[in-house]
């Protein structure tokens, strides 16, 4: 129980996701004003809506003795420009590939963001395709996992360069549906774009 002191990039996801589910943050991203509100939320969130003229409109996540936590609009934006990115990387993909969500038998988020952020936030945000829970499995750091057994096994390095040859590069920045998935992809919710 320390003093919070900011947030982190897979807690930025989670509260805006929380965001959503309350209704605070429509899924166009607008973040609603205290009156829009009133008797559909306890007070106690209500009274996290502020609106101030160096922050703008912002809900308070936390409270220091020195300063306010603030989700503030212009952060819901950022949130919505790596979101719609991300998405749009994983609709090019599935597309090359001729693959919709029902055909994911799994989905494998990798890193310390993948490995921090909660299912149902990434589901309720719509980072990935709409794909049951039970679906979606936290790999850690597979980067590093996949280093240390390429290292230690011939077999695995052997395995290593034959994934590596099959591999196909897609362009996402000259890919032509990439824009229209970007834009698509910035609007919250689990969707199939």
């Amino acid at each position: 129980n320390n003093t919070p002191v900011g947030i982190c990039g897979s807690g930025i996801f989670d509260i805006v996701a929380e965001l959503l589910r309350i209704g605070v943050v429509d899924s166009s991203g607008r973040m609603r004003r205290r009156e829009e509100l009133e008797g559909k939320l306890p007070e106690t969130l209500l009274e996290r809506i502020v609106e101030d003229e160096i922050h703008g409109l912002s809900f308070e996540v936390a409270r220091n003795e020195e300063e306010q936590i603030l989700i503030t609009q212009g952060d819901i934006r950022q949130v919505q420009l790596a979101k719609g990115a991300i998405r749009a990387g994983i609709e090019v993909i599935m597309r090359e590939m001729g693959v919709k969500a029902d055909d994911l038998d799994e989905v494998l988020m990798a890193g310390a963001f993948g490995s921090y952020l909660r299912k149902e936030s990434a589901l309720r945000i719509g980072i990935i395709p709409p794909v049951s829970e039970d679906k979606i499995h936290f790999i850690g750091n597979a980067a590093m996992v996949g280093a240390k057994m390429a290292l230690i096994s011939v077999d695995m390095r052997e395995e290593a360069r034959r994934i590596a040859r099959s591999v196909r590069y897609v362009p996402l920045a000259t890919n032509p549906e990439f824009q229209t998935y970007f834009m698509e992809g910035m609007l919250f919710g689990a969707s199939e774009l």
